[in-house]
């Protein structure tokens, strides 16, 4: 195919052309093509048209796969956009909704579909968004809202909506974010302006921030109360000036200007101002700091004022009493000295050489004198005590520090000192106080922090718990406490120990300790439980005994451990308590056994010595009676020994126990043999329902005692014609019910509740007199469970009696054989 000119290549020719016409001069005069020429210039419109098509068809290709793309992304940003996306309908219906949107609802996006929008706001913001809704509808303009949604979620969440209405005015445009944790700080940023709020009201402790641009200020409402001042209060530097005493003006603006200003430091200070609503004198303390800008100047000043009125004036009273004190016992036992501030020199009295062990008179003429007497340690300290007194900072000059005495030693003293003169300006001129010799106190005071210290250690490293219980609480506990109660030390202290005692203890506990406390005991043993912080109960022994803790009574304890001897003791009582009560039962067996053994030997000795005196005269059918006494007496006495034997060799441990798999039925038929002649003489029928393949695990000789027992038994209190069934099915665990169904006399709840304990053998004698002791149920109990197996009975008076055990089925393995044997 012939290449095809581009479109810019034939607009080029074309207008080559056209200029070479115009610079002929032919621009005006026609021009005429041949024939070839015009064929050819058509044919390359008609090709360049084909061109165009192609390219059109192309671009229209292209664009609607740009089309296609930008739809898809535009899905796909829809549907996993962070924020809630939602097309609502005039109504407040539902019709489109994005993943988030879905997710903020609660609910599948199938399942929002066609759903009003305002059954998943809350109750209380229903009618809110319905408001909203109208203003969407009603305006061009884009609308907001706050409301909160309540579906599907276990708590409220907060959205912010914004909404504006589509160009065919027929639905909306809605987006929701999530704004509940915004609205959870917004809670927690007032609750905790309250709780401020709170704080400052109980600690009388305002706020205030001072704009040094401005000179205007800001106080907290607690401010406003401890200055007395309201709303309308002229906020300006010198508004605050006006609240300050007179008296204190000039120095803290000295101070402020030194110290703050100056030195950048921060503004702590106490000092006293004037109450505007009652003009009172209150004491504050105030402290402040000034905030820089980025250029380093200051722009403002913020701070607290606490109200310590109270504080002041109770320290004030309690110095006052100990400086009348302290200068009242100055002059007779103790030194005094005397301090010219204006000349520093001093004098020392006759009191304070001989503390110091001088024979002279000590004169300090200058500080250089001062200081040759005082431990190089101590100097700095004692002359910050006595500049922060003569500034005002404390109220009395007072300090403890180490003096040069007259062999060399340095000699611990406490000195302490009030303003005594002032000169012609009023300003402070003589201080004068007393010298307390305190060398033996701070001997005492060192040997009891030594000794502290070793208490300390030893407590510490005990074996057993120590602690101090003081007003209830616990002020002192050692690591040993922390190992027992799951506590670390540290965060015992402070908690009732009474919390800590099991209810059961807690009032007794609670009794000694009052009575340790008030003097009524001086000492105390006792044990009580306590729950671990895991739950596990620890039992404790302690010894407490009466202590002074810090000036206050209170209680010490040493607590043992003894939760494994307790247990012990518990196990102990427990086995004690089931060996009297077996040696008890057993005991009343062998009697009710004795009993039940000289009745058939009665027998004997009577009738013996009947036919020893008087056989000659009787006949052949009362000898034959006789015989057949004997004889019934010696089959129950055998079949009693028997049982007596067997459960004694079971007890022991004698009895062999060789379980084997057996089919059941050939068992229950060779045993029921020597049951069958006793059930012909009452004329009572025995009918079985055991499956012809049914098999047992069990020893052999075991399995034909219980069935030999209970069919027995079945027979002697089942009357004359009555019937016995023995049936037996597999149950669902792979073990073997077996039960003997008899019609005889059965037995009432109290019979019941008798059977198979030692300690409630009946002697009842069956329908026609036949003997029993009751031991047969027993021994079969023993049987049973030796199987692992379940004997119990079911029976109502006169209606009957049904026994039942369970034995393991054929189904068991080698393994489960094993330990029945061994178990």
């Amino acid at each position: 195919m012939k290449k095809q000119k581009s479109p810019d290549k034939l607009n080029s020719l074309l207008r080559q052309r056209a200029e070479e016409y115009l610079e002929k001069g032919l621009a005006k005069t026609k021009q005429v093509f041949s024939e070839v020429d015009a064929m050819k210039l058509i044919h390359e419109l008609e090709v360049h048209q084909v061109e165009l098509e192609m390219q059109n068809e192309e671009l229209e290709l292209a664009k609607a796969r740009e089309a296609e793309y930008a739809a898809g992304k535009y899905e796909e940003l829809y549907d996993f956009a962070p924020t809630g996306y939602f097309t609502l309908s005039k109504e407040g219906i539902i019709t489109k909704v994005n993943l988030r949107g879905s997710t903020l609802l609660g609910r599948e996006r199938l399942c929002l579909v066609n759903s009003r929008f305002d059954s998943f706001v809350s109750p209380e913001a229903r009618m809110d968004f319905l408001h909203f809704l109208d203003k969407i509808f009603g305006s061009k303009a884009r609308q907001t809202c706050e409301i909160s949604l309540s579906a599907d979620h276990d708590s409220i969440i907060y959205v912010l909506l914004t909404a504006q209405v589509s160009e065919n005015r027929e639905e909306c445009l809605l987006t929701a974010s999530d704004i509940s944790e915004f609205k959870l700080a917004e809670q927690k940023i007032r609750e905790s302006e309250r709780f401020l709020k709170e704080v400052q009201s109980i600690t009388s402790l305002g706020t205030f921030s001072i704009n040094l641009k401005t000179m205007k200020w800001e106080s907290s409402e607690m401010l406003d109360v401890i200055m007395g001042i309201d709303a309308g209060f002229d906020r300006t530097l010198k508004g605050w000036v006006s609240t300050l005493h007179p008296d204190w003006v000039q120095q803290l603006k000295g101070y402020f200007h030194a110290e703050v200003d100056g030195n950048k430091k921060k503004f702590d200070k106490e000092y006293k101002i004037i109450r505007q609503t009652d003009q009172a004198e209150r004491w504050v303390h105030g402290m402040s700091r000034l905030e820089f800008d980025r250029y380093g100047q200051a722009e403002k000043i913020v701070g607290t004022v606490r109200d310590i009125t109270e504080r002041v004036q109770s320290e004030e009273a309690l110095r006052h009493s100990e400086e009348q004190l302290s200068l009242a016992l100055g002059g007779a036992e103790m030194g005094r000295w005397h301090f010219n501030i204006k000349t520093m020199q001093g004098t020392l009295d006759l009191k304070d050489i001989q503390i110091l062990g001088y024979s002279h008179k000590v004169t300090i003429s200058d500080r250089a004198s001062w200081v040759n007497l005082t431990h190089a340690e101590d100097i700095t300290l004692a002359e910050k005590r006595l500049a922060d007194y003569l500034t005002g900072q404390t109220p009395l000059f007072e300090t403890e520090h180490r003096m040069l005495n007259a062999s060399g030693e340095y000699h611990w003293v406490s000195v302490r000192g009030k303003i005594t003169a002032y000169d012609k300006d009023g300003s402070p001129l003589m201080i004068s106080g007393t010298f307390l010799d305190i060398a033996k106190h701070k001997l005492a005071e060192q040997a009891l922090v030594e000794s502290e210290l070793k208490y300390r250690l030893l407590v510490e490293n005990a074996n057993e718990a120590i602690y101090v219980v003081q007003n209830g609480a616990i002020v002192f506990a050692n690591k040993v406490c922390g190992l027992i109660t799951g506590i670390p030390s540290s965060g015992l202290i402070g908690l009732s120990v009474f919390d800590l005692v099991d209810a059961r203890d807690r009032e007794p506990l609670v009794n000694h300790h009052r009575g340790l406390i008030n003097g009524t005991l001086q000492s105390h043993n006792s044990q009580f439980s306590i729950r671990n912080k895991t739950g596990e109960e620890r039992w404790l022994s302690v010894n407490s005994v009466r202590i002074i803790w810090e000036g206050l009574p209170a209680t010490l304890n040493m607590a043992t451990d003894i939760t494994e001897r307790k247990y012990h003791e518990v196990q102990l009582q427990i086995y004690s308590d089931e060996l009297k009560k077996q040696i008890a039962e057993k005991d009343k067996f062998f009697s009710i056994v004795a009993h039940d053994l000289r009745g058939p030997f009665n027998i004997f000795l009577g009738f013996t010595e009947i036919m020893a005196y008087g056989l000659n005269e009787m006949t052949l059918a009362e000898i034959q009676n006789i015989a057949t006494v004997i004889r019934n007496s010696a089959v129950n006495l055998y079949s009693l020994l028997g049982n007596l034997l067997e459960w004694s060799r079971l007890q022991r441990g004698l009895f062999a126990f060789n379980p084997s798999i057996y089919p059941l039925m050939p068992r229950i038929s060779e045993n029921m043999q020597m049951v069958m002649e006793a059930a012909r003489k009452k004329e009572i029928s025995i009918s079985y329902d055991v499956p012809e393949k049914l098999e047992v695990l069990a020893d052999g000789n075991m399995l034909g005692g219980i069935i030999r027992n209970l069919a027995t038994n079945a027979v002697k209190y089942t009357p004359r014609g009555g019937c016995i069934l023995i049936s037996a099915e597999k149950n669902s665990d792979h073990a073997v019910e077996i039960s003997v169904r008899d019609t005889g006399i059965g037995m009432d709840a109290e019979m019941l509740a008798g059977l198979f304990r030692l300690d409630s053998v009946s002697n009842r004698t069956g329908t026609e007199g036949e003997p029993t002791t009751g031991l047969g149920l027993i021994l079969c109990k023993d049987f049973v469970e030796k199987h692992g197996g379940k004997l119990w009975a079911e029976s109502e008076t006169g209606k009957g009696s049904t026994f039942r055990f369970t034995l393991p089925g054929a189904a068991k393995a080698e393994g489960e054989i094993k330990n029945l044997v061994e178990g």
